[in-house]
């Protein structure tokens, strides 16, 4: 798995180079590049979370196996764990059976600029790279998959999966939560807010409670 991935970067890393290479004069942090390792491959439900973008991630654009490194580095670290995005997906594991911190994780935004979201040019340019998503979850092969991208990033989503379906959850609107359908996707996709959002809204535990019912097959 992580050599299929290995490959799939290093015949992104040209494009990678390409986008760093249009603003010479700004830091673009990243490729996020993911990393399975043996925890996330032995578990019997296995969840992928699809983040927004990383806060000024490590940089070696030329080098995949470094960019996996770092992400498979940080992982087996405790840094940034309490954080609420962290917090919620270890109670998503818990309620699946996970071990914790044994799930996959990666952005829809493979490049932060200057330590925030790209913007403008540097969204058009960075979101070139979007479709990449695809290969990562043809090669992970999650069983469930979260994206919390809140619905600002429905747009990216549908520019992905040509066709997809933002289906409505009883209890919410579409734009909090929703199942999404599309055959490159598991059965079990859901988007809601970002976890900061979903905590400051009130919404994390009646999200949690439904997720954990939609789930409960894999208990």
């Amino acid at each position: 798995m992580n050599e299929e991935l290995l490959n799939l970067y290093t015949e992104w890393t040209p494009k990678f180079k390409e986008t760093v290479s249009k603003f010479p004069n700004e830091n673009l942090h990243g490729p996020f590049l993911t990393s399975p390792g043996s925890l996330y491959q032995k578990q019997k439900t296995k969840l992928f979370v699809i983040g927004q973008e990383s806060f000024k991630w490590h940089t070696q654009v030329d080098h995949p196996q470094v960019q996996m490194r770092e992400y498979e580095n940080f992982i087996r670290s405790n840094e940034s764990k309490s954080s609420p995005y962290w917090n919620i997906i270890s109670k998503i594991e818990k309620f699946l059976g996970n071990e914790r911190f044994s799930c996959l994780t990666t952005n829809i935004n493979k490049f932060d600029v200057n330590g925030i979201r790209p913007n403008g040019i540097h969204l058009e340019v960075i979101s070139k790279l979007d479709k990449i998503l695809i290969d990562e979850i043809h090669i992970t092969k999650p069983d469930v998959c979260i994206f919390f991208t809140g619905p600002e990033f429905d747009y990216r989503i549908e520019s992905i999966f040509n066709g997809i379906e933002f289906v409505e959850i009883p209890g919410f609107s579409v734009g909090q939560v929703c199942l999404l359908k599309h055959p490159e996707l598991p059965k079990h996709t859901y988007r809601s807010y970002h976890p900061n959002k979903l905590r400051f809204s009130k919404l994390e535990p009646d999200f949690l409670e439904v997720l954990e019912k939609l789930l409960l097959k894999y208990s």
